[in-house]
């Protein structure tokens, strides 16, 4: 059972505690809805029934903002700060999520020039070439990490992915026949990343493909030769980037979105759901649509067409 004491590394100096923590305690995690008197919940600030929950919850303690309008007296003990998902999560990963032991399972077959990290995690059935794996790594099992990989210290790869494949590089000669360019670069994984199952990064042709520090990449995503991915991005599922392709830092990317070849988008941009990138945009792009273009354009180009249709 965990006590008070137990969330307190996790909230921070401005944490406000809204009812008494003593003699409460938790050994579980629940929705709100779902919570008993030994669970630990959170309320997200856009809910519509957020002042309702706070209400109805059998929780023992309850991660909340100060949007939230509380019961009184509280009956949970309420947990108020600014970020509730953000301080929610830390909690999770502190005292539920437990860690990876390190160490190479039996079926990972290994090259001799393989440099793995004493602290990082090789999973089942994975295979790892002439690559480097950082401090801290976790690789779940069933990937394919190919020579001229440098992977960087707690990164997490999950199962299926292939990580330093040649890139899709060809030309047509003049009698029509495809002559195969071949790949002689490699990949870049910085610190902190994590590529979620079945997906894939090329290497390079000449120079490496990067996905710098801290970007997280969604299940089923590619990322082509030479493409440069910023800091701190967030890449949904279903998401396509052609070669050479630039990414700023910080960068949000909806579901299915598609990148041209050979352009940059710049840093703390936002592309919607389904979008298709055709061209490079600076820093601070709000994008939407096929092709891709500003959120205000393509809202007027809708309108318009509605216009259009209705006569």
């Amino acid at each position: 059972m965990y006590t008070f004491d137990d969330l307190q590394p996790f909230l921070g100096s401005s944490a406000q505690i809204i009812g008494d923590p003593s003699g409460k305690q938790f050994d579980h995690v629940r929705a709100t809805t779902e919570a008993d008197a030994h669970a630990l919940t959170w309320i997200a600030a856009h809910r519509a029934d957020k002042h309702d929950l706070a209400v109805s919850t059998r929780a023992a303690f309850v991660v909340c903002d100060e949007s939230v309008k509380l019961p009184d007296p509280p009956i949970p003990c309420f947990v108020v700060v600014p970020r509730p998902k953000i301080v929610f999560s830390r909690i999770l990963q502190g005292l539920f999520v437990p860690e990876a032991e390190p160490g190479i399972h039996p079926s990972a077959v290994l090259s001799q020039k393989a440099r793995v990290h004493p602290t990082a995690t090789i999973g089942p059935f994975t295979y790892v070439g002439d690559a480097e794996i950082g401090a801290n790594t976790v690789i779940i099992g069933n990937c394919f990490i190919h020579d001229r990989v440098r992977i960087g210290a707690n990164v997490v790869i999950h199962a299926g992915c292939v990580i330093g494949g040649d890139g899709f590089g060809f030309e047509r000669d003049v009698d029509g026949s495809v002559q195969k360019f071949p790949h002689l670069g490699g990949v870049v994984i910085e610190d902190d990343v994590e590529l979620q199952t079945m997906t894939h990064v090329d290497r390079g042709a000449l120079a490496d493909t990067i996905v710098r520090r801290g970007t997280k990449v969604d299940s089923c995503c590619h990322i082509a030769h030479n493409d440069d991915i910023g800091e701190d991005c967030i890449i949904a599922a279903h998401t396509m980037f052609s070669g050479s392709v630039t990414l700023g830092h910080r960068c949000w990317v909806g579901p299915s979105t598609s990148f041209r070849d050979v352009l940059k988008v710049g840093s703390d941009s936002f592309i919607g759901f389904g979008s298709l990138v055709a061209k490079s945009f600076p820093d601070g792009a709000e994008l939407m649509g096929n092709p891709a273009r500003p959120i205000e354009e393509y809202k007027q180009m809708l309108t318009a067409l509605k216009k259009a249709a209705s006569g």
